[in-house]
């Protein structure tokens, strides 16, 4: 922080001016403070502030810059001077100015943290890696450090350092959000279901309002088996956003799986309408109409299973024309499976009959 000066008051003044949207009030305030005592951090870094927010980028860089000049450990001048360089276009002075900073000033965390995000927003992992590590050797108490730090493993496939990492971050700051939901996701994908459902379970807690965590909390109940749960949490993720297609088809199988047949085709319906090209609803839906007799929908609607990712691994090498009606006299045919064990025994007599 900038220490008390002969202009706090105006500065003062500036600050509510800024709350209170007269930003020309506030400039002058700060000007005014600047003539009582020309080494007024706060003043500069306000006026950076005023001047980003009319779009007069170059200008703030000059007042963050001058900011900083005068206290070279001032928080909120440092970020707001590198959200400026970004958004000037000049990242590279940014990360210039935090590598000097970080020299110059070794244990200053704040100085690591801005040059990390800078390395974020490359994104150039191995730097942020690096400069996050001494963050974290400096302060291991900084809830910020081990969750970037834990981020940037979680980003380059590290799972069990990202584990471990983010579970201190949550232990440090448990209103991390995203934090929480991200363990949610490190566990379900090393299949820890129950793992993953305690961490989502604490991220709703924390952010109701976010439909993502809401609707994994609700795949890991239904992945668990609880389908009333999982029903109830869809519910609540749909009341977030009626609009999210994915829940709505995640919620219509969950219907499907308690046997609400009827249910189950009326919100796949409406997660097409909301995404007509969303493959994975469009084949659940496929399965629901045949399950209901409508074979001849059904199955035109089931060609969308090749567009599900988890199928296009069974499809053949690429090159191989398909058969589509045209003759097949002279020529080999090629049969494969892409169905389960059961399905290819039942099939596997109709062979035959595609005998030229």
């Amino acid at each position: 922080m900038a220490p008390s000066l002969p202009g706090s008051a105006l500065v003062a003044s500036a600050q509510r001016f800024i709350g209170e949207g007269d930003l020309t009030a506030a400039e002058m305030a700060c000007k005014d403070a600047l003539r009582l005592d020309p080494a007024n951090a706060m003043a500069m870094n306000l006026l950076g502030g005023i001047a980003a927010q009319a779009q007069a980028l170059e200008t703030a860089v000059e007042w963050l810059f001058a900011a900083v000049a005068v206290d070279p450990l001032f928080d909120s001048a440092h970020a707001n001077l590198r959200i400026v360089l970004v958004t000037a276009g000049r990242p590279g002075d940014a990360i210039v100015h935090f590598e000097a900073l970080t020299k110059a000033h070794p244990s200053y965390l704040a100085g690591f943290l801005n040059l990390a995000r800078l390395h974020f927003a490359a994104p150039n992992w191995q730097a942020a890696q690096a400069v996050l590590t001494t963050a974290v050797s400096l302060e291991p108490d900084s809830a910020e450090a081990q969750y970037l730090l834990g981020e940037v493993y979680r980003i380059t496939e590290q799972s069990e350092p990202a584990i471990a990492t983010l579970e201190i971050a949550v232990r440090l700051d448990p209103k991390n959000a995203v934090a929480l939901n991200n363990l949610g996701l490190l566990y379900n994908a090393k299949g820890n279901t129950r793992a993953a459902e305690k961490y989502y379970r604490l991220a709703v807690v924390v952010d109701p309002t976010s439909k993502e965590i809401s609707s994994n909390l609700a795949s890991s109940l239904a992945k668990l088996g609880d389908t009333a749960g999982a029903k109830s949490q869809y519910e609540l993720t749909l009341a977030i956003d009626p609009n999210y297609a994915k829940a709505r088809s995640d919620y219509a199988a969950v219907l499907r799986s308690r046997g609400d047949v009827d249910a189950a085709r009326q919100q796949f319906l409406s997660a097409i309408e909301l995404e007509p090209n969303y493959a994975d609803a469009q084949t659940n839906l496929a399965v629901v109409e045949l399950s209901l007799g409508l074979l001849e929908q059904g199955a035109k609607r089931y060609e969308w299973r090749r567009q599900v990712s988890t199928w296009r691994s069974l499809a053949p090498a690429s090159g191989i024309p398909e058969l589509t009606g045209q003759p097949v006299a002279g020529k080999t045919l090629l049969v494969y499976a892409e169905q389960g064990m059961g399905d290819c025994v039942q099939f596997v007599r109709y062979v035959s009959e595609l005998h030229a």
